[in-house]
């Protein structure tokens, strides 16, 4: 099954106030948050497993908080739920790169576009280079 998100909180839990309803799990079990840098981080509020180690990956603040990546995936309860963005947009640090190494001196990335036209696809005529 699929759950698009569309807000800029979705509440994942068994409570039917949530967002997305799941049985056999708390009634607010996780939260994922759609942040000022175009990204969607995950808040665990119950037992599970994350994608990745917060402790070590330092996605973002939190014990249990990830940024999530496409493929991304954590447990609620007897689910298993797995993140998708296209690829286009799911740009990690700036521009795509990685922590550390020749990108450590990257420039920042955009302010987070504007999606109040109702625009969720890349306009007509933009693309991603790569300098």
């Amino acid at each position: 099954m699929t759950h698009e998100i569309v807000d800029e909180e979705t509440t994942i839990g068994s409570s039917s106030t949530c967002t997305l309803t799941l049985p056999d799990m708390d009634s607010l079990h996780a939260t994922i948050i759609h942040d000022d840098r175009d990204e969607y981080v995950l808040t665990l509020h119950g037992d599970g497993e994350m994608n990745a180690n917060p402790m070590s990956s330092a996605t973002a603040p939190g014990d249990d908080t990830e940024t999530l990546r496409h493929g991304a995936h954590f447990t609620a309860g007897p689910w298993r739920l797995v993140f998708q963005r296209d690829e286009y947009a799911d740009h990690g640090r700036p521009f795509g790169g990685r922590v550390g190494g020749e990108g450590s001196d990257q420039p920042p990335q955009p302010k987070r576009p504007d999606y109040s036209d109702g625009t969720t696809q890349p306009r007509a005529g933009w693309e991603v280079q790569d300098d």
